[in-house]
């Protein structure tokens, strides 16, 4: 995998809008715990994110044009991401979980399997799989 500063414009752009989704949902209760925070910092390290540049995204937000994965596999990781970091500290709260079914549909998930794989994401979470090894699962549900 390139370093981040190796990836295209475009890439990093997409990297970004990402990361700077997953800042925008952890903050939409107004407080980003520490789990959140160590949460998001993991995702954004797997990316090669500068650290610098998430605390800013967490600090004064993002706004960008979200630009939808091409495969089901990053629609797949990006929505277990949302999922992940909405239960990083423990719970998840009725607006986290719908703004999760939310972007699933802006992802263009079927809606009507929307529900059903947020819940097996909830489960693998909880289970303490990550993305890789809740793949499988999460394309028979897709």
């Amino acid at each position: 995998m390139k370093s981040y500063n190796q990836l295209s414009e475009l890439e990093k752009y997409k990297i970004k809008n990402h990361i700077g989704s997953l800042a925008k949902l952890v903050m939409i209760d107004g407080k980003l715990s520490k789990s959140e925070a160590e949460k998001i910092l993991t995702i954004a390290e797997r990316y090669g994110f500068p650290k610098i540049e998430l605390v800013e995204l967490i600090r004064e937000g993002y706004e960008a044009l979200y630009i939808v994965p091409a495969t089901s596999d990053e629609k797949l990781e990006q929505l277990f991401d949302f999922v992940s970091v909405t239960l990083a500290d423990g719970s998840i709260a009725m607006k986290e979980l719908d703004l999760c079914k939310q972007i699933a549909a802006s992802l263009k998930i079927d809606t009507s399997k929307i529900n059903s794989l947020i819940m097996a994401m909830v489960d693998c979470i909880q289970e303490d799989k990550d993305f890789e090894k809740s793949k499988e699962r999460l394309h028979l549900l897709f």
